[in-house]
């Protein structure tokens, strides 16, 4: 990224300030960060501009208005495919990040965290010993597209084997075959 300084840092503040804007942690207060100001696209999903009001971010949350936990992404009501997606997005820029020397993770540990390990419980192939059932707060108790794990091993890996953090249901099936 040397060569393009302008473009780079661009993108680690849309990452600083999407990031929040996906994953709910309770210290954002009693509703989500607002996104930033996005570029609509005629039929990808519900668009809130950073001065939407709360009836407008719950719609922008696919109908979740309980904020009552750590780790509710934007889209946990849309389908967890989604999520893994936006999962996807967060830790693969994360992980270039860190290896260009700017250390996302770290800003955005917790939140990373609680996002993996809440929608990692509740994945049908977690093993049966730790897979916790849908709360009822959270999309109603129903989420829709179990896809399966292997979106957090990225993540579990920088976790786990950088930073010596433990996790409780990204469990190591979750490893992608090679």
């Amino acid at each position: 990224m040397v060569g393009h300084r302008t473009v780079w840092q661009a993108s680690i503040e849309r990452w600083r300030a999407q990031a929040p804007a996906y994953v709910y942690v309770r210290t954002d207060g009693p509703t989500p960060k607002r996104p930033p100001q996005q570029r609509y696209l005629a039929h990808t999903g519900p668009v809130c501009e950073p001065s939407c009001n709360d009836k407008q971010i719950e719609n922008y949350w696919h109908g979740q208005h309980e904020f009552v936990a750590d780790g509710i992404c934007q889209e946990s009501c849309r389908d967890l495919g989604h999520v893994q997606l936006g999962y996807n997005t967060l830790v693969n820029t994360a992980e270039t990040a860190f290896h260009q020397g700017v250390d996302l993770y770290a800003e955005a540990q917790d939140r990373l965290i609680a996002g993996a390990e809440l929608h990692a419980s509740v994945l049908t192939e977690e093993p049966a010993s730790r897979r916790q059932p849908v709360p009822s707060w959270l999309c109603g108790g129903r989420l829709k597209g179990a896809a399966n794990g292997s979106t957090w091993w990225m993540l579990r890996n920088h976790f786990v084997n950088v930073r010596w953090r433990c996790f409780l249901f990204v469990a190591l099936s979750r490893r992608p075959s090679r």
